[in-house]
């Protein structure tokens, strides 16, 4: 196991909080994802103080008051600030919310849902991005990589580097 060492410093130096971790990530929106000894992942606020109760195999950063955690299923989910889950889903794989939407994984691979864990479209691809100003690019299962609309409509056909 890993020694407890990890903690967050003051602008004068000194240790933040009482308790050190085996491990320490970013503050982002007043809280921080920690890894204690037993390797359990949770989030502390500027205290140093657990935000809730559960613990998961690991939990990412929190983006506009939620963040994506790996529960002991091995599933991802969301959840709030107060430890409660966004939505009933559970998906292999799965990314922040941006501009109300994140990326998911299920066995048929990759897509986008909204803040209900519903998702936006039927198609399912190799590889997704964040839509940006209402347009992501994805790559599908013949590592051809196309533009979709939030609908799940095709925009650019064909958007290969070698122009193809």
């Amino acid at each position: 196991m890993h020694a407890d060492k990890c903690f967050h410093i003051t602008d004068t130096g000194k240790q933040a909080y009482t308790d050190a971790f085996a491990w320490t990530g970013n503050v982002q929106e007043n809280f921080c994802s920690v890894r204690n000894s037993e390797n359990k992942y949770f989030h502390i606020d500027l205290d140093g103080n657990r935000i809730y109760s559960d613990s998961f195999i690991y939990c990412g950063d929190f983006k506009d008051g939620i963040a994506c955690v790996k529960t002991e299923n091995g599933f991802f989910r969301h959840i709030n600030s107060d430890g409660n889950n966004l939505h009933d889903k559970e998906f292999s794989d799965l990314g922040i919310y941006h501009k109300n939407f994140a990326i998911a994984k299920d066995n048929g691979g990759w897509y986008h849902i909204d803040k209900s864990g519903n998702e936006i479209y039927k198609q399912r691809f190799l590889a997704v991005e964040p839509f940006y100003n209402g347009f992501a690019l994805v790559t599908q299962f013949d590592s051809d990589k196309i533009i979709i609309d939030e609908n799940g409509n095709t925009v650019v056909k064909k958007y290969n580097d070698d122009g193809k």
